[in-house]
C-alpha cells in the first residue's frame, strides 16, 4: 500500500519486511504478475525507503529492478524516476549496476528526442572510469546513439 498522509511508525514497514516485499514481488514477476501491480508494489517499496531515508545496497538494487522492469514495459516516467534516484545514490559512493544504467540513460535520452539530454548522457558516459571494453553497454548506448544520429 502507498502512504497518502504523513507516515506514522505503524504504516511504515521496516528494512527486514522491505526485503521480504522485495523477493515477494520479484516472485511474482516470475510467475507472470502483470506490470501495474508490479510497478505499484515497487512505489510503495520505494516509498518506504524514501520515508526511512534508507540509502544502501538494498535501495540501489530495488531502483534497479523497477527501472529495468519499467524499461521492459516502456514506462518511460518510472524509469525515469528510478534512474534520477539512481544517480543520487551513486553520488553517495553505493555499488550498483552503473555502467547498465548509464547505458540505459543514453538510450532513454535518445529515445525522448531531447538533445539536451542527450548530450548530458554522452558526457555522462564519458566520465573517467567507465569501463569501456568490447562488451560493454555503455560503448554499445553510444554507437547506437551514433547510428541512430548519423
Amino acid at each position: 500500500f502507498r502512504l497518502t498522509e504523513a507516515p506514522s511508525a505503524e504504516s511504515v514497514r521496516p528494512l527486514k519486511v522491505l526485503k521480504k516485499s522485495l523477493k515477494h514481488i520479484l516472485g511474482r514477476q516470475a510467475a507472470g504478475q502483470d506490470y501495474p501491480w508490479l510497478c505499484e508494489q515497487l512505489k510503495s517499496l520505494r516509498q518506504d525507503l524514501r520515508v526511512q531515508a534508507i540509502e544502501d545496497s538494498f535501495a540501489v538494487r530495488v531502483y534497479e529492478v523497477h527501472g529495468r522492469l519499467a524499461l521492459q514495459h516502456a514506462d518511460l516516467p518510472e524509469f525515469n524516476q528510478c534512474q534520477s534516484r539512481l544517480k543520487e545514490l551513486k553520488n553517495k559512493g553505493l555499488p550498483g549496476k552503473w555502467e547498465q544504467f548509464k547505458a540505459h540513460a543514453l538510450l532513454y535520452a535518445l529515445a525522448r528526442g531531447t538533445s539536451g539530454d542527450l548530450r548530458v548522457a554522452l558526457l555522462d558516459a564519458e566520465q573517467p572510469g567507465t569501463a569501456l571494453g568490447p562488451d560493454n553497454e555503455v560503448l554499445h548506448a553510444r554507437r547506437v546513439v551514433r547510428a541512430v544520429l548519423n
